[in-house]
Formats: C-alpha cells, structure tokens, sequence
C-alpha cells in the first residue's frame, strides 16, 4: 500500500473518531472504496479518513491525481467537506479563518501571471479577497470569519474550544480584553402590518408545505432496500446521489439551526 503525505489543506479538518472510522473500515471491507482519494502535487488532498480505513480494512485503495485539474486546494477540500460533516457556524468560522493563510499563500502563487494550475473542470480560479473566499465556502458571513481570525490570534485556548464547538464563535470574540464593548440601543418592536402579517403566514404556510413533503420523501427513502439499489447502481451513480443526500441534508440542518435562533448572536453581528 502506497504512502502518501497529508496536504496541509486537508488538515483544516478534524480526523474521524475511532468508532467511525472503523464503521467506515467495515464498510469499505464490505462494499470496496466507492470515492477514490484524491491526491494533489502527490499529497493526499481528500480522503485521509479512507487511507486509514483501507488500511485497517487491508483493501487496496484507489487514487485520483487532481493536480492539474484543482485550481485552488484550500477551496475544493471546503467544499467536499463541509457537507459531511455536522458542524456549527460557529465551528464552521473557526475552520475559514485557518483556512484564510493557505488562501492568501495560494494568491500569492498565483499573482501578476497565469495560474501555475490547470484550468480543468473542477472549479474555477477564486475571486475576492481571502476573508470573502473562505467566508463563501464555508457558508458564513465574513464577520463570522473576521471574528473568528481575532480569537485565533489572541485566545488559541478560547479558538480550539470555538472549533470543537463547545462555545460560539461570537461569545468568544466578547471575552477578548482588547474588544471594546458599547451597550446597543435597541428600538421597541414595531406591531406587524396586516401585508407583513399576510407575508409572515405565507412563509409559515410555504415551511409546513415544504418540511412535510421532505417528511414523506425521507420515510420513503428509509424504506428502500439498500443492498438492492447499490447492485443496481454503479460506483459513479451511487457517489453522485450520496453526495446530493449529504447536500441536503446540510441545507435542512443549517435551516433547523437558523429556525432556532441558535445562531441569532452571530447573524446579528454580520
């Protein structure tokens, strides 16, 4: 089995724990590695959690070389990861604001001249600046990122609890000493207007509508036979629609966070 160095990008993310990792192990005994791991200038780019399962699982894995395809590394390891993991928005900062350095190391390669990387089909080269990037990518707002940056430069202790997702990003940004705090004038709550009340309710309606087909086409698919669908469907098809699950289901829980108010503090600072 081959052995490869870990690209410093895809460290931004934490390791599997050890029970998942090992459900993943049995997995790729079971069923072989459906996603190749991608390598990029021969450093694995994505796929570290199934190194370690292929080799636990002593299946030999396979690789796919993105080198001249990837234009920006930091970016394609947001964007394959992000979905898959359950992370908060506080958590998701914490990891933007990591990334903003090998962001702007990227820049600068790149600067005054043609990208040294090829221009294939994965992705295009970034536009804006480094906070907006990582800001994007992450799906949060540069604030978050900006605030995040702070902590990580004046409390690491206070980032890596911010990164684990044992506080929020924005109570730790509060407790910085060199944060100066203004008490806020707030306006008393104006009464809602008949059209805003009209609004409110199409909205609550629109929300009912939606969870509840999302309800009935989810107690579908967990009815399904999934044995019988995999040898129905080919390596190809099954990454695409595991990958359009894990999209979807990132979206719902973003959207079950923000129906909370669980990131209300961070939302109104951005």
């Amino acid at each position: 089995m081959s052995s490869y160095e870990i690209h410093p990008a895809a460290l931004l993310f934490p390791p599997m724990g050890e029970k998942e990792l090992f459900d993943l192990a049995q997995d790729i005994k079971d069923h072989g590695l459906l996603e190749p791991i991608s390598l990029f200038e021969r450093k694995i780019l994505d796929g570290r959690n199934r190194m370690e399962a292929c080799k636990i699982s002593s299946v030999e894995p396979r690789y796919s070389d993105l080198t001249e395809f990837i234009l920006s590394p930091v970016v394609y390891v947001l964007s394959k990861n992000l979905h898959r993991r359950q992370l908060t928005v506080s958590q998701r900062a914490a990891i933007a604001a990591e990334a903003l350095p090998m962001l702007e190391q990227e820049a600068k390669k790149t600067q005054g001249g043609a990208s040294r990387f090829g221009s294939g089909p994965i992705g295009q080269k970034p536009r804006g600046s480094s906070r907006s990037i990582a800001a994007k990518e992450s799906n949060v707002g540069e604030g978050s990122v900006g605030r995040a940056a702070r902590v990580m430069r004046e409390a690491p202790e206070e980032f890596a609890k911010v990164k684990t997702g044992e506080i929020p990003v924005g109570a730790a940004y509060n407790a910085l000493p060199s944060v100066s705090h203004k008490k806020e004038e707030t306006e008393p709550e104006k009464p809602p207007t008949e059209r805003g009340a009209a609004i409110a309710n199409a909205l609550k309606r629109r929300m009912i509508e939606g969870l509840s087909t999302m309800k009935g086409l989810s107690r579908g698919l967990s009815e399904l036979d999934i044995k019988k669908l995999r040898k129905q469907c080919d390596e190809k098809e099954i990454a695409l629609w595991s990958k359009t699950a894990q999209s979807i289901s990132f979206q719902v829980r973003t959207f079950s966070e923000n129906l909370r108010g669980k990131n209300d503090s961070e939302s109104k600072e951005e």
